[in-house]
């Protein structure tokens, strides 16, 4: 796999994915669904943005792809706007620790595998040869 500093590209799916060590866990790690946001809210998935500059993709992640690789998923709304009313904790299976380097990456990478671009677009071609 080809890589850049913060996407690997996926020969297999023909898509730029997240780097494993770009998808981190900690507890204000939200998933915002792209349908909640358009059908309840009339905002669409780049919303998830607004005041957070340094950002450009948006990702989405489904909440049984997250359980399949045994992750925790808890629903945490603590707000009726569009970003606190989805908000959905995501985090690594309890068992696991950060003594657990190999299975934290390997948790990571098929977090990033699930996970599928809604918003933003990465200008970098793929790779030579892909």
């Amino acid at each position: 796999m080809a890589s850049l500093h913060w996407h690997t590209w996926d020969s297999d799916r023909q898509r730029w994915l997240p780097r494993g060590n770009t998808v981190d866990f900690d507890p204000e790690l939200s998933t915002v669904w792209a349908d909640h946001m358009e059908s309840t809210h009339g905002a669409g998935p780049g919303s998830a943005l607004d005041g957070y500059d340094r950002y450009t993709l948006v990702f989405e992640v489904g909440v049984s792809a997250c359980r399949a690789i045994r992750c925790q998923v808890t629903h945490s709304p603590d707000g009726p706007c569009p970003l606190a009313c989805a908000h959905t904790l995501v985090s690594m299976p309890p068992e696991v620790s950060t003594a657990h380097r190999k299975e934290i990456k390997s948790i990571r990478m098929a977090l990033g595998r699930a996970m599928s671009l809604v918003y933003g677009t990465i200008t970098a071609p793929p790779p030579p040869g892909a």
